[in-house]
């Protein structure tokens, strides 16, 4: 009967992934009172409810996480790995001598400044 009594809980998109600790026990208590759940099952209801509630999100959980790599995959967003990989290879650039320690920081070559007026063109 419990098992009967879940099912129908699904199929009607009560929701179980969203479904606080105390709305599944006024929902039991409910099924309780119309007769549909023995008050000795109520407790074992309510345990399942809330344990296949946890499996859908978790199970929810993976599918948000594996989509959202898919965009940013898409969108070729550096990953934290790409990052930290980046910043070992300009620790080790800069160890070498072969760039700045901050892009755009001042470099010991002499700039000079474009000629002013026309272009002798």
């Amino acid at each position: 009967m419990i098992s009967e009594v879940l099912k129908k809980a699904v199929a009607l998109g009560l929701g179980v992934t969203a479904m606080s600790k105390e709305k599944a026990e006024r929902l039991v208590e409910e099924l309780v009172r119309k007769g549909e759940v023995r008050p000795n099952e109520s407790q074992e209801l309510l345990t399942r409810l809330l344990q296949r509630g946890e499996e859908e999100r978790s199970e929810l959980k993976k599918i948000v996480q594996e989509q959202l790599r898919n965009v940013l995959a898409e969108l070729r967003v550096a990953t934290k790995e790409d990052v930290e990989r980046l910043d070992a290879r300009l620790t080790a650039l800069e160890g070498a001598g072969g760039a700045p320690a901050v892009a755009g920081a001042e470099s010991t070559e002499p700039q000079t400044a474009p000629p002013a007026g026309p272009s002798p063109e």
